[in-house]
């Protein structure tokens, strides 16, 4: 660590490692800014950094936290973790970075597979620098990914054990009086003691960009250079601003994006996905007689 404040690399053997491991557009934007809130807890400077994806560089993998003397956790959000397709690399380059996942804690959002669905969609039409009508395939199977939250829970057992796994209902998270209790049960959770939270709700996903296809290459450089993770997020933020630009939506926006939503609504997951939001609650995963107790 560098001093008092500083971007923490192989260093963070120290603190207590959390991510979220899923699912996108299930609210974990308003749970990494609910814990992001305490003062014992690092969030990551981006707001998804994907590292464990992204890196081979061990140090890079561990880079991007500017810790304080009372920082206990270090906290990374990246929704896309807990993807399908993901899952393999995660978990081999938290291992050969040293981490232990049964040393870890988990995050687990999960939504209604409809609910899910359409947001999911309206972000990638509007948000994201995709050709969806050309590239729907690959939109389909990054969907069919995030919508399979039951597989992402029992991958999670598998290599962390139920006792490091929380999970959030989206549900619970629209609500003021839920939110409260939400928030004060995942700090106990970590081990925390809890503090006053404010209504989060404001779904600031929107407030997420990205960059034109000219200069999208060259700015994802600079997010991952040193000097700009170690950024301070108020400093941070008008900069991404400065380089982001909206998408523009095709014409055949509606139709196209009500054609992914049916096939996306046919998946196995899907279906999965709603039985398996109606059985869980809100909080730490259990296990009694071999079976998931949620």
């Amino acid at each position: 660590m560098l001093g008092m404040m500083g971007v923490v690399l192989m260093d963070n053997m120290k603190y207590i490692n959390a991510f979220c491991f899923g699912m996108p557009k299930c609210g974990s934007t308003t749970v990494s800014s609910l814990l992001g809130g305490h003062a014992e807890i690092c969030l990551h400077n981006q707001k998804e950094p994907a590292d464990f994806l992204r890196y081979t560089s061990e140090k890079k993998r561990l880079s991007g936290y500017r810790v304080s003397n009372r920082t206990k956790v270090l906290l990374d959000f990246t929704t896309s973790y807990g993807l399908t397709d993901n899952r393999d690399t995660f978990f081999r380059n938290i291992k050969a970075s040293g981490l232990k996942p049964e040393d870890a804690y988990f995050f687990l959002c999960v939504r209604r597979a409809e609910d899910m669905c359409r947001s999911y969609l309206a972000h990638v039409f509007s948000r994201r620098s995709v050709n969806v009508q050309t590239e729907k395939k690959d939109v389909l199977n990054e969907l069919r990914g995030a919508l399979d939250a039951s597989g992402a829970l029992v991958r999670l057992v598998e290599e962390a054990g139920a006792k490091n796994i929380f999970v959030v209902r989206f549900d619970d998270l629209v609500k003021d009086s839920t939110q409260s209790i939400l928030a004060t049960n995942m700090f106990k959770w970590l081990g925390l003691e809890p503090v006053a939270t404010s209504t989060l709700w404001e779904n600031s996903a929107g407030s997420a960009r990205r960059y034109p296809d000219g200069v999208d290459k060259i700015v994802g450089i600079l997010r991952n250079t040193a000097f700009f993770r170690m950024m301070p997020r108020e400093i941070r933020a008008p900069l991404q601003q400065l380089f982001s630009t909206d998408a523009t939506l095709p014409a055949n926006y509606e139709d196209l994006s009500t054609e992914l939503f049916q096939i996306a609504m046919s998946f196995r997951e899907a279906k999965e996905m709603n039985r398996f939001y109606e059985t869980i609650s809100s909080g730490p995963v259990e296990v009694s007689g071999g079976n998931l107790n949620l």
